[in-house]
């Protein structure tokens, strides 16, 4: 997904090789406050959603993902209930 970003920034195609970046992808990826442009890495927007999933099936026991869950693999989260 950042790679995808990055060539419709800099319009890089990968027959070309080399490009020129007048930004660096990281200050891109940087808050506005911090004159940067706000754009979010893919990696940590996946880890972000990876861990509300993983606090919501912790959270709702009883819930219709939970109950999927638990068919599938077992009481997974035997450790975290209480």
């Amino acid at each position: 997904m950042d790679q995808a970003a990055c060539r419709f920034w800099w319009g890089c195609k990968k027959e070309e090789g080399s490009y020129y970046t007048p930004k660096s992808w990281e200050s891109l990826c940087q808050p506005k406050a911090s004159s940067g442009l706000g754009f979010r890495r893919a990696e940590d927007s996946n880890r972000a959603m990876l861990s509300k999933m993983a606090w919501a099936l912790t959270s709702h026991f009883n819930s219709l993902a939970t109950r999927a869950m638990k068919a599938n693999y077992g009481n997974f989260l035997q450790p975290y209930q209480r």
